[in-house]
């Protein structure tokens, strides 16, 4: 380097100035200043940065320099290479350069700093040339680090070195940095052991009189390095018992377990030191969030461990709000983060697919994690964990109600919302679920009468009623066959809506959720039921109501929100009779809009407004009566909401305005006031870039919908078209911007303006229409340089198409510039270097509507071509078009046009000559009745699509015309060659010969891919049952590797609770699938049976020759073989 002082001081003044309001001239110019260093010479530069935080006094200054430093080594923004510590600098920079930084970092790192942002800001930095260097460039890393650590150094200095350590092991958790990982791997036992003597000696150091507070983080940064080099998996062999790694981990979790356990007494202190609180609550939240995570991210490793934190947590639950000794009044409390994590954890031990048991056999040996959790979850630990966790932290406590009373929606919110990862309660309510999907038959009777004894206790004790209604809500389909929820609905739950005493409040809103969660009963229940609870439910949906004794009871917030979502989920039911629930439908819309119009929240609006929507998909016309007073609602509430997130209330309402829009139909113009202006703003990039991120494309889709619902206008002064064409400029200077991304969509509207205003429309626009088109197919890239999707061509080249049927013959011209894209692209293709069939099909079909149309047009084209004869472009054209992409196609309406367009085309010596190809693909459509169809058969075509389409040629012509054409080729090219090729093609594929290929190509091709084990029973089960048929018991071979692999996974032993992918509802069918219910001396009848078939030595020597289970040191071989040959 050639540093010297003046310009340290340089940088120094530069870093003084920086200090500067960002908007003064002296800020400004010593930006540009320091950018110009750092790019003439980086290394000297950040030398001099670390140089300024080691001498300078002024703490801002180090600060400054420290974040440029960290800065300076970050990616910038294009990523580029020039800015920041990347395998360019370091490997272009002599390793002298490279020893001064890293020394003068490990210097520093000595240096005490007790400014915690100065010292972020250095290991932040350190992590980052650490993580590119090491082990390569700075070997000598982790040596001098264990050096420090091992003398005698002062807290501050540990501290640093200790919190340097996290942030590199931070860095290094991806497994990118392989080299890096692997240097740290091999010293990972020495520091791991370091560290916990460390954190001991801190701990003994902690019970002495007078001891330092700081000793507490020592203690905490230690902790986080070994929980951060286990959870990164930079210690190795933890997944092998009694390894050396795996017993110093169990030391360690033995220790921590013992200290957390005092540490809570601590937390709990009367007159502890608030810092000391902090940290201790820290640790603790620290420790319980690690071993949660280990055991999601390596349930395998975390194995060794599981019964002693099944025991530990269950001992925190049961402590947790227990009686503080020699304080009668004090409640023992876990951290909050600790008892998320702790509650959390037995959710996710029960969702673990690795502990879960495998089906019951002979010999089978459960998986451990299976053992562990089945001995711990005794009736009597799983029913008091149930009764703990429902009692603890499902009540509802003093602070929740004292936020419902201070904002009922944000609280609302955040109940909808359930954060379970962060909320105590919602961690609660998953982990509930859980335990009684798992324990039913031990849990089932224990809630039940939970519930039957709150019910009986009546207003005694309403906060525990309260949560007995939220079990009640979640446990429909455990309860739903064993308990009779009418009586418990009609006698007691009503009871409690009209109860008129305040504190029934908390009940009304269990009472919405219990009817939102058993809608599926409440459906089938008899008309007089179901009307009380809609009236109950339409009672709680406004602001009061008046019950029979005159007394009026007023519902907050939430308790009008909870009672519209269980409307809105008895209304989403499959089996929903909308005939009972007419004479409700006023009542309900008017009181949801009312709560979208006194709504404050982003969340709450977006719930609501989606209620309002699925109403107007379920109801239909039904609604229309409420149109208007939904339309005014959502419309003042879009030009009202300026708050943050308002981008989600409007995502929301332009949802809402379609479904409505899909209602009324013809009379959305009455509407198109409000949309208009809507939609100018949702797609104004330039002026709304951010809200037109998030508003686009329900913007566009909403368009759409209103230009489908659009009615034809009778001339161009139509006022409803004159307002759309009012709109269209903006879909245009859309296609032109870089940033539009919804080009399927775009050209979807414009679609819709083509075929439906037609005429009209081109006399305005059709310039514009056509050039978006070109400008799509000029470049193998849309304008967002993103690949130009399959939706994106089938629906610019319909509009091609459309324009080719609906011009006069002598105005086709005007799409020529389309045309020859087209072509050039076909006539430029070939089998070796074009894959993309599809896109060339629809070229090829647009091309021959114009041959159709006129072939003296299409002709002429060719001589139009840059670069190649028109006669080589023709004969290019059509080699490629019969022989290459018509073999492809199998769409009816594409095989359709191409055939026609061949045949029309058959007087022409370039075509005919290739009339094997031709009847080949003329034999195929045939078979697939393709001259048959109309256009009403294609369900892509819309019904303006369908009044230009329905004059395409290819659907007028009979099928005499294609006899006469191949009639005509037989006279151009002599009947016997043209009998001869016919002939010789494949015809109508018979009954028999279909059952040969799909089996051929099942047993042979399909199922050796298959690997999931659903599949393989399902398919198996198949193949077994059809062995009595010739064309399958004939592969006997490959049915018999099939089953062997199959009974080798054990997938005749799978249930249907075993697959993960599987919820209660779909559980529920499934359970009735034929292949779940066939037992293994099912298959060994049908493989008898096979053995008869095809003799039982044929079939011997077939399954022996097969590969039987994989011995133990074989499958050591194949595992090593692919993890080193191929994996790494």
């Amino acid at each position: 380097f050639k540093m010297g002082d003046p310009y340290l001081a340089h940088i120094e003044q530069l870093l003084f100035q920086l200090l500067k309001s960002p908007a003064s001239n002296e800020h400004k110019e010593a930006e540009k200043q320091l950018n110009q260093f750092q790019n003439q010479n980086q290394l000297e530069f950040l030398f001099t940065l670390l140089r300024v935080l080691e001498g300078q006094n002024k703490e801002d200054v180090r600060l400054m320099s420290v974040i440029l430093f960290k800065n300076s080594l970050e990616k910038t923004k294009d990523n580029s290479d020039s800015s920041h510590w990347s395998t360019r600098t370091s490997s272009f920079a002599s390793q002298e350069d490279l020893n001064r930084i890293h020394s003068f970092l490990i210097h520093l790192l000595q240096v005490p700093f007790p400014q915690q942002a100065i010292l972020n800001g250095l290991t932040s930095g350190f992590s980052k040339i650490a993580k590119q260097d090491f082990p390569v460039r700075w070997p000598t890393l982790f040596q001098s680090i264990i050096s420090i650590l091992s003398s005698d150094r002062g807290m501050i200095v540990k501290y640093q070195i200790y919190t340097a350590i996290y942030e590199l092991a931070t860095a290094l958790k991806s497994r990118k940095n392989a080299a890096a990982r692997s240097a740290v791997a091999k010293i990972s036992f020495e520091l791991m052991s370091i560290t916990i003597k460390e954190m001991q000696s801190s701990l003994i150091a902690l019970k002495s009189p007078g001891a330092p507070p700081d000793q507490l983080r020592i203690f905490f940064i230690c902790q986080k390095v070994i929980q951060k080099l286990v959870i990164a998996h930079l210690l190795i062999d933890l997944d092998i018992e009694n390894s050396q790694s795996q017993i110093l981990l169990s030391q360690w979790i033995s220790f921590m377990i013992l200290t957390i356990a005092d540490f809570i007494n601590l937390f709990n202190q009367t007159g502890a030191i608030e810092f000391v609180r902090s940290q201790v609550e820290g640790i603790c939240d620290s420790f319980f969030s690690f071993v949660s995570s280990y055991q999601q991210k390596a349930p395998e490793e975390f194995v060794f461990y599981l019964k002693t934190f099944l025991e530990f947590f269950y001992s925190v639950l049961e402590r947790e709000g227990s009686s503080i000794p020699n304080n009668p009044n004090g409640k023992f409390k876990v951290p909050r983060g600790s008892v998320i994590s702790v509650v959390s954890f037995y959710h996710n031990i029960m969702q673990t697919s690795s502990y879960r048991p495998k089906s019951s056999g002979p010999n089978r040996i459960q998986p451990r994690g299976c053992i562990i959790i089945s001995d711990f979850f005794t009736p009597q630990i799983s029913k008091s964990l149930m009764e703990m966790i429902v009692s603890k932290f499902m009540i509802i406590n003093e602070e929740e109600l004292e936020k419902w009373e201070e904002d009922p929606e944000a609280f609302g919110n955040a109940e909808l919302k359930m954060d379970w990862l962060s909320n105590v309660k919602y961690a609660s309510e998953v982990t509930f679920e859980s335990l009684m999907r798992k324990y039913q038959s031990t849990l089932i009777p224990a809630i039940q009468e939970m519930i039957r004894h709150s019910m009986q206790e009546g207003s005694s004790n309403l906060v525990v009623k309260e949560a007995c209604y939220w079990c009640l809500s979640l446990c429909y389909y455990e309860l739903k066959e064993t308990m009779d929820i009418a009586p418990i609905i009609m006698n007691h739950l009503l009871q409690d809506v009209y109860n008129p005493d305040p504190k029934f409040k908390i009940i009304r809103r269990r009472v919405c959720q219990v009817i939102e969660g058993w809608s599926g009963s409440i459906i089938e229940m008899d008309p007089k039921s179901k009307s009380l609870i809609f009236e109950a439910l339409l009672s709680m949906l406004y602001p009061q109501f008046t019950v029979s004794s005159g007394t009026t009871i007023h519902n907050d917030y939430l308790i009008r929100l909870r009672a519209a979502i269980a409307l809105k989920q008895i209304v989403d039911e499959f089996d929903f009779k909308l005939e009972s629930f007419f004479t409700y439908l006023d009542r309900m819309i008017v009181g949801i809009v009312e709560l979208v119009k006194s709504s404050t929240e982003a969340f709450t609006s977006d719930q609501l407004l989606t209620v309002v929507s699925n109403l107007a998909l379920v109801f239909g016309d039904k609604i229309r009566p409420f149109v208007d007073t939904i339309v005014n609602a959502t419309v003042a509430l879009w030009n009202s909401y300026n708050k943050e997130n308002a981008s989600i209330v409007k995502t929301s309402i332009l949802r809402c305005w379609k479904k409505v829009i899909q209602v009324t139909k013809g009379d959305t113009i009455r509407y198109y006031q409000f949309y208009f202006p809507a939609i100018l703003f949702a797609t104004d990039i330039q002026a709304h870039k951010e809200e037109s991120l998030f508003l686009m494309k329900d913007a566009l889709v909403l368009w759409l919908e209103f230009l489908k619902q659009a009615p034809m206008p009778s001339s161009p002064s139509d006022e409803t078209f004159r307002k759309l064409m009012e709109l269209y400029p903006r879909i245009s200077a859309l296609f032109d911007t870089p940033q539009f991304e919804h080009t399927f969509t775009g050209f979807s509207i414009l679609s819709e303006y083509f075929f439906r205003f037609k005429r009209f429309f081109l006399n305005e626009h059709g310039g514009s229409l056509i050039r978006s088109i070109l400008n799509m197919l000029k470049s193998p890239q849309n304008l967002n340089s993103l690949p130009v999707s399959r939706a994106e061509y089938v629906t610019s080249l319909k509009i091609v198409d459309g324009l080719t049927v609906f011009l006069d013959v002598s105005e086709l011209n005007i799409l020529d510039e389309i045309y020859l894209l087209l072509l050039h692209s076909v006539v430029s293709a070939s089998k070796e270097s074009d894959d993309d069939w599809e896109n060339e099909s629809f070229f090829t079909t647009s091309l021959s509507r114009l041959a159709m149309k006129s072939q003296s047009h299409f002709l002429s084209l060719f001589g139009r071509l840059v670069g190649i004869s028109g006669e080589e472009a023709f004969n290019r054209y059509v080699h490629f078009w019969i022989n290459f992409v018509c073999p492809q196609i199998n769409d009816n309406d594409l095989m359709r046009i191409n055939s026609t367009a061949m045949v029309s085309l058959l007087h022409l010596d370039p075509v005919s000559n290739h009339f094997v190809g031709i009847a080949t693909f003329l034999s195929r459509s045939r078979s697939n009745n393709v001259f048959e169809k109309n256009v009403e058969d294609n369900q892509f075509v819309t019904k303006s699509e369908e009044e230009i389409f329905q004059h395409d040629i290819s659907l007028n012509q009979p099928l005499p015309y294609f006899e006469l054409k191949l009639n005509e080729l037989a006279n151009r090219v002599g009947a016997d060659r043209l009998q001869s090729a016919i002939s010789s093609l494949p015809q109508d594929v018979a009954e028999e010969e279909a059952l040969n290929r799909y089996v051929r190509f099942w047993i042979n091709f399909v199922c050796p891919q298959i690997n999931d084990n659903d599949l393989m029973r399902i398919n198996s089960t198949a193949m077994v049952s059809l062995l009595h048929l010739d064309p399958v018991s004939n592969h006997f071979v490959g049915i018999a590797t099939f089953l062997s692999r199959s009974r080798s996974n054990n997938v005749f032993e799978k249930n249907v609770e075993d697959n993960q992918f599987v919820t209660k509802s779909e559980e529920e069918i499934f359970q009735h699938d034929i292949s779940l219910n066939q037992p293994l001396p099912y298959f060994e009848l049908k493989l008898n049976e096979l053995a008869n078939r095809v003799g039982a030595d044929r079939l011997q020597s077939a399954i022996s020759s097969l590969p039987q289970d994989v011995a133990e040191e074989e499958a050591l071989n194949r595992y090593v073989r692919f993890w080193i040959n191929f994996v790494c």
